[in-house]
Order: C-alpha cells, then sequence, then structure tokens
C-alpha cells in the first residue's frame, strides 16, 4: 500500500483495539440483564434420540408447550413448500393428530425397526419422520419405511428424512427417491435450512414467553452446532 508507514498501520491497530474493548465493555455490562450468551443445550448436549424427543414433543398438539396445534401447522406448511402432498382437509385434523417416538413398524418382516417421529392423523394421512443429525442410515432403512407408511396410511403418507446439508441417502435408491419426490411421499429436509425455518416461524406463533425462549435457544443450538459442523466438513473436503 503506497504511502502508508508503520506509524499509520500502528495507530489503526491501535483504534481497532480501543473499539474493540469499548465493545466488550459494553457486553459484559449487559451479561448479567440478558444473559446474550447462556443456553440450556450449552449444558445437555442434545444427542440424536434427545433432538428427536424434543421435536416430536414440539410436534405434539398436546405437548407441554401449551401451543395446541401451532407448531404440527407449520410443520405442514414447511412440507407443502417442499412439494409434499399434503390433504387439502388436514388443517381441520392437526388437533387430533397422534404423535409417536420409536413407532414400531408392524407391517414389516424386520419389526425391530423403529421410525424415529411417527404422526398419525384422522382419515389415514401419516407422516414418518427419520431423524439422522450425525449418524448414517442403516441398509435399506429408509426403503423400509417408505413400505411400513404406504401400507399404514394406505398410501397417503409423506416420509421426511431430517439431516445435515450434504448428506448422501443410501437407503433408498435413486430411481425409487425420484419416484417418491415426484408422488409428494418423500422429502429431505436440512437441519440448517427448512428446519431452521420452522423453529424460526414457531418461535414467531408461540405465546407463550418461556416457550419462544426455548425455541431461540434451540435455533440458536443448531446455527452454532450443527450448522458449525457443516462448514467444518465443507472445508475439509474444499481443502
Amino acid at each position: 500500500m503506497a504511502g502508508v508507514t508503520e506509524r499509520d498501520l500502528d495507530g489503526f491497530f491501535k483504534r481497532m483495539k480501543f473499539y474493540l474493548d469499548v465493545s466488550h465493555k459494553a457486553r459484559d455490562a449487559l451479561a448479567s440483564e440478558t444473559a446474550y450468551a447462556f443456553s440450556v443445550f450449552d449444558y445437555i448436549e442434545p444427542d440424536e434420540n434427545r433432538l428427536s424427543k424434543i421435536i416430536a414433543d414440539l410436534l405434539n398438539p398436546r405437548g407441554k408447550h401449551g401451543q395446541g396445534g401451532a407448531f404440527l401447522r407449520a410443520f405442514l406448511e414447511m412440507l407443502d413448500s417442499c412439494g409434499c402432498c399434503i390433504p387439502e382437509d388436514i388443517d381441520a385434523k392437526v388437533d387430533e393428530a397422534i404423535v409417536v417416538r420409536e413407532a414400531a413398524t408392524t407391517s414389516l418382516a424386520d419389526s425391530a425397526r423403529r421410525i424415529d417421529i411417527r404422526i398419525e392423523f384422522p382419515g389415514g394421512f401419516g407422516i414418518g419422520i427419520e431423524n439422522k443429525p450425525w449418524a448414517g442410515e442403516q441398509p435399506g432403512q429408509l426403503e423400509a419405511y417408505a413400505k411400513e407408511l404406504y401400507r399404514g396410511s394406505r398410501g397417503n403418507y409423506v416420509l421426511v428424512f431430517l439431516c445435515k446439508r450434504g448428506h448422501i441417502i443410501v437407503s433408498l435408491s435413486p430411481d425409487e427417491k425420484a419416484k417418491l419426490e415426484q408422488e409428494g411421499k418423500f422429502a429431505i429436509v436440512h437441519y440448517s435450512g427448512k428446519f431452521l425455518g420452522w423453529l424460526r416461524t414457531c418461535r414467531k406463533r408461540a405465546e407463550a414467553e418461556k416457550v419462544r425462549f426455548f425455541l431461540k435457544d434451540l435455533a440458536r443450538y443448531v446455527e452454532d452446532w450443527l450448522l458449525g459442523e457443516e462448514l467444518t466438513e465443507k472445508s475439509d473436503v474444499e481443502s
């Protein structure tokens, strides 16, 4: 940089340090009132099962969040935006939906398989959610779940695969995946994409302050932890 002296650079960095120090002091002064860095998820370190339980509880119209079917309706809207085939009369059935964790696959030969979250609506429509924030799929897993949902919901279903961005589906053939997507029966939902957007929508619609705080913390966890891992993996691939 022509004309820039060592003295100029020294003055610049001293000014920057001053502004940073002022910023840190202001932040620390507000910490006792705002607790900006505090989050319950810094302590519980959710694993796959705990995340599935949280998601299932939020989707449950009779969940302890007390918001009725608001979050499930937002989830259905998200699936609709993904191109999924959602019944036109589903809104009237949301409050009667049944949400089950670790749902048994009763129509399969391998009945030991469990769908992470299963949602059944009056009239036969069903949703299955397989949550894989870290682990990979078991052989034939998604194909088996699609068959189970087809039989249990008389073909009227959506299978959701919840995962990090960049995950490659291995338990569903490319042809079957394309077929189900075309029929509106399969959707890949990324934590850092549609899922994060759903959490933010839920927070806007929540009427209880403590629920809004919880959803804000959960969204921040997704941003800081899961998205951080995605960015790290992307950097590793590109390097």
